[in-house]
């Protein structure tokens, strides 16, 4: 190895120790799905060091906005690929159900089916569709679909760090648990106030009043 390679191997290995912090933040978003931290860390460091070795700074604004989406990447990709979470029998067999339904219903209507067609197709109730589907969901990752909670997410182009949504999901995980699964049930199934009430045994004007309070305490963290 000529010095220059050595130059160039050393300036790598510094640059992904200095931005070990930002993996390691990644990674504790998965705490609790079947994987050691330890593990999480290293499977999103390939992530870092392919960041480390592929960014372009005069292409790129920052680094950690070309390296977050990376490492997350790793980290789900091994999630998919070895799909670590143990899940009930009873659950794999609605789940098979509801996904032989999805894929017949694709066919004949050419869309995916709502939570309302599954359960009207599958005979299964609207909590265990739910449940079914939340069991092998990925950590929050907000897609929203409301104007006020997609200007909290801050992830449009002009954010000056992907370390702000990372702030924004640990609020999310600052929430109660009746709280989560609201946005979970909202804002990532797409379920209606008057859906999610059926789901948490409750009414459409409690879900609508508890909406709110999630969003004003999700303002004032952010602030």
């Amino acid at each position: 190895m000529d010095s220059s390679n050595i130059r160039n191997h050393n300036e790598e290995e510094k640059e992904v120790l200095n931005n070990l912090g930002l993996v390691k933040s990644i990674a504790a978003r998965f705490i609790g799905r079947g994987v050691d931290f330890d593990d999480l860390v290293q499977i999103g460091s390939i992530g870092l060091i392919k960041a480390v070795r592929q960014f372009d700074p005069s292409r790129e604004n920052a680094f950690s906005t070309y390296a977050v989406p990376l490492i997350m990447g790793e980290i789900r990709r091994y999630f998919r690929d070895n799909g670590p979470i143990k899940i009930s029998r009873k659950i794999q067999g609605e789940l098979r159900t509801i996904q032989k339904y999805t894929d017949e219903y694709e066919k004949q209507h050419g869309h995916e089916p709502i939570v309302d067609d599954i359960v009207t197709g599958t005979g299964i109730s609207y909590e265990d569709v739910i449940l079914a589907m939340n069991a092998t969901a990925a950590p929050i990752s907000l897609t929203p679909i409301d104007e006020d909670m997609e200007e909290m997410a801050i992830q449009d182009k002009n954010a000056q760090s992907p370390l702000h949504a990372l702030e924004f999901y640990d609020v999310i995980n600052m929430l109660e648990q009746t709280e989560q699964l609201l946005i979970y049930l909202r804002f990532i199934k797409g379920l209606t106030q008057t859906q999610v009430a059926k789901v948490l045994h409750s009414t459409q004007v409690k879900i609508s009043r508890l909406e709110k309070k999630i969003k004003q305490k999700l303002k004032q963290e952010l602030e």
